[in-house]
C-alpha cells in the first residue's frame, strides 16, 4: 500500500496543518451544531478528503472522546471501524469527475430520502465537485436547499470559482492552505523513521521543497526515493531519481546572468542536456530561484519569512539580487515561464531555453562589448587644414559619417566622411558644404524594388485584416521607387488618400503589412502624383454614376449605384 494511504490521518490530532479547519469542525461537533452541507476548497494533497472522512467518522461515533475544546472519534466502536475499513454503506464517496451527468445526481437524490442503514448520519462526500455539469448542479441544488435531517453533504474541490454561487451560498466553506516546508519535512521525517529508512536530513528537506506545500506529493516522492535505492539514501541519489538539477548549477546559471556572460550560460544549458538532465525540471527550478531573487529585490528583509531559505542560501541570493537589474530580471523570469510552457510541446526543450537566454539578454553582452571595443580601437587619421574661414577634419575609418558645424563670423568646423583635398594657398577659398549622410546604412534592407511591385497585391491584402479603410486608401496609390534613405515611395492620385495614409496609425498598419509580406521593416513616404498619369479604368455602365468622384468611391468601397 502507498505511503499516503498507510499514513492517512484517522483522527483530527493526526492531521498535519489546517488548524483553522480542524478547530472549527471540532467546536461544531462539541456543540452538536452539525450543518447539512460543507465545502472543502483548496490545493491538491492538503487533506480535504481525509478531513471529510474524519468528520464523517466523528458525527457517527458511538463513544466520542471529548477533552476540553477537542472532539475526537474513538476509532474503536463499530461505526468508526466500518468507516475506517471503507465498509460503511452510509458513507458514500462520489468522484464527480467520473459522474458528471444530471442522471447521476438524480439517482443520488432519489436515494437520499432513505434513512441510514447502520449509522446516525448518511454522509455524501463528492470529490472534485466543480466537474459536475450545469444540469447536475441544478439537480443538486434542490437537495441542498431542503435536505433530510439525516444527510450531510461534504463537497471537495480544487476549483471553487467554478462552482455556481447558488451552491456556494448553501454550504459552509472551509479554505484549505498549502502546508509549510517545515510541517512537511517534520512529517515525512517521522514517516521515514517509522519505515526504518536511512536517509540524509537533506533528502527530507529536498522532498519538502519539491512538494510545493502538498503533503501527498511529498509522501509519493519519499516512496519513490525509498524504492530507488537500498541502504542509506544520499542527497545525490535523491536528486537523480527525482530529476532535480543540483542547486549549485542553478546558482552558477544565475551567476552567468549576473555577469552578462551569455556564452557561459548557453554552454551550461548544453552541458546539462548532454548529461541527460531534465531541462523542463531545470526550467522549473530556475523559475523558483528567479522568483526568490525578485522577491528579495522587491521587499528586501520583509520577504525572508516567505522564502524558506537557509542562512547560506539567503546570503547567496542577496548577493545576486544586488548585481541583477530588477527590470531585466523580471523580463528574464517571464521568458523562463514562457519557455517552460513551450518546452512541454517540443521534442527538444533546449530550444525555448536558449531563446529565453538570448532574447532577454542585456544589451551589454560579451559579444557586443567586443564589437564596440573593436570599432573604437580603429585609428582615426585626420587631416587638419586651417584657412582664414575653414577648418576640416576627415576620417576614412569612421563607420557613420558625422557632420557638425560650429558657426562664427570667421571660423567654421566640418567633419566629413571622405578625405578632403586641400587646395594650394593661392587657389580660391572653397565654400564649406555639409556632407549629407549616405543613403546606405548597415540597417538598410536589401529588397529589390521589383519584388515590391510584384507582391503589391499581397501587401494590399495584408492590410485588410488590420483595417479595411486603410486597404481602400492604399489601393488608391502605387509603389513608385525607393528614396535615398531606403524608404518606399508610394504615389497617390488624390490628396485625400495620401493624407489618410500619412496619419500615424494608418502609416503603422502599412509598414506592418510590408514587414509581414516582405520580411523587412520598411518606412514609407507618400507623394502626390499627377492625376493624368493614372491608368484608365474600364467602363462599368452597370454601376457607374456619371460622376467621377462617386465612381471613385464606388470602386474604393466595392459598392454599386441603386436606382
Amino acid at each position: 500500500m502507498s505511503l499516503y494511504h498507510t499514513y492517512r490521518p484517522q483522527n483530527f490530532a493526526e492531521v498535519v496543518g489546517q488548524e483553522h479547519v480542524v478547530r472549527t469542525l471540532q467546536n461544531a461537533l462539541a456543540s452538536e451544531n452539525i450543518g447539512h452541507s460543507y465545502l472543502f476548497a483548496g490545493p491538491r494533497g492538503t487533506g480535504k478528503t481525509s478531513i471529510a472522512r474524519i468528520f464523517a467518522k466523528a458525527i457517527n461515533c458511538l463513544s466520542p472522546q471529548r477533552t476540553g475544546d477537542t472532539f475526537e472519534p474513538c476509532g474503536t466502536c463499530a461505526s468508526c471501524q466500518s468507516i475506517a475499513l471503507g465498509a460503511a454503506l452510509d458513507i458514500i464517496e462520489i468522484d464527480a469527475a467520473s459522474n458528471t451527468g444530471v442522471d447521476n445526481i438524480r439517482e443520488l437524490r432519489d436515494k437520499i430520502s432513505f434513512r441510514p442503514t447502520q449509522l446516525a448520519y448518511k454522509v455524501y462526500i463528492i470529490d472534485e465537485v466543480h466537474m459536475l455539469s450545469k444540469g447536475a448542479f441544478n439537480a443538486l441544488l434542490k437537495t441542498l436547499e431542503e435536505p433530510p435531517d439525516h444527510v450531510v453533504f461534504i463537497l471537495a474541490t480544487t476549483e471553487p470559482f467554478d462552482i455556481p454561487a447558488t451552491i456556494l451560498s448553501r454550504c459552509q466553506r472551509f479554505d484549505f492552505r498549502y502546508l509549510t516546508i517545515e510541517q512537511i519535512e517534520a512529517h515525512i521525517t517521522q514517516v521515514g523513521k517509522q519505515e526504518k529508512v536511512q536517509a540524509d536530513a537533506q533528502v527530507y528537506a529536498l522532498i519538502a521543497q519539491l512538494s510545493r506545500g502538498a503533503l501527498r506529493d511529498a509522501l509519493s516522492m519519499l516512496e519513490q526515493v525509498i524504492s530507488y535505492q537500498t541502504g542509506e539514501i544520499t542527497i545525490a541519489a535523491a536528486r537523480e531519481i527525482l530529476g532535480v538539477v543540483d542547486s549549485e548549477e542553478i546558482n552558477a546559471f544565475f551567476n552567468d546572468i549576473a555577469g552578462q556572460d551569455i556564452q557561459a550560460a548557453l554552454s551550461r544549458l548544453h552541458a546539462l542536456a548532454a548529461a541527460g538532465q531534465n531541462l523542463i525540471q531545470f526550467c522549473a527550478n530556475a523559475l523558483e530561484y528567479g522568483r526568490k531573487l525578485l522577491l528579495l529585490q522587491a521587499g528586501g528583509e520583509k520577504m525572508f519569512p516567505m522564502l524558506d531559505l537557509t542562512p547560506e542560501e539567503l546570503q547567496r541570493l542577496q548577493g545576486q539580487a544586488t548585481r541583477l537589474d530588477h527590470a531585466a530580471m523580471l523580463a528574464f523570469e517571464q521568458a523562463l515561464l514562457e519557455a517552460r510552457l513551450q518546452a512541454r510541446r517540443l521534442d527538444n526543450p533546449l530550444i525555448p531555453l536558449e531563446l529565453a537566454v538570448i532574447r532577454c539578454w542585456p544589451s551589454g553582452t560579451t559579444a557586443t562589448k567586443q564589437k564596440v571595443t573593436t570599432s573604437e580601437s580603429i585609428p582615426v587619421q585626420a587631416v587638419s587644414v586651417t584657412t582664414a574661414d575653414v577648418q576640416m577634419v576627415s576620417s576614412k575609418q569612421t563607420e557613420t559619417p558625422v557632420a557638425s558645424r560650429t558657426s562664427s563670423k570667421k571660423n567654421k568646423t566640418l567633419v566629413a566622411a571622405e578625405p578632403v583635398e586641400v587646395a594650394p594657398a593661392e587657389s580660391p577659398e572653397p565654400e564649406p558644404t555639409e556632407i549629407a549622410k549616405p543613403a546606405s546604412s548597415p540597417e538598410r534592407h536589401t529588397i529589390p524594388f521589383a519584388t515590391v511591385t510584384q507582391r503589391w497585391d499581397e501587401i494590399l491584402q495584408a492590410t485588410k485584416p488590420m483595417n479595411h479603410s486603410v486597404a481602400a486608401f492604399l489601393r488608391g496609390g502605387k509603389p513608385l521607387e525607393f528614396d535615398p534613405e531606403g524608404k518606399l515611395v508610394i504615389e497617390f492620385y488624390y490628396s485625400f488618400h495620401k493624407d489618410q495614409i500619412e496619419k500615424r496609425p494608418h502609416r503603422t498598419i502599412v509598414e506592418d503589412a510590408l514587414e509581414k509580406v516582405l520580411g523587412a521593416k520598411l518606412g514609407i513616404v507618400c507623394r502626390l502624383g499627377e492625376k493624368s498619369a493614372k491608368p484608365a479604368e474600364p467602363v462599368r455602365p452597370a454601376t457607374g454614376s456619371g460622376d467621377s468622384l462617386i465612381d471613385e468611391a464606388l470602386k474604393m468601397f466595392g459598392g454599386s449605384v441603386i436606382d
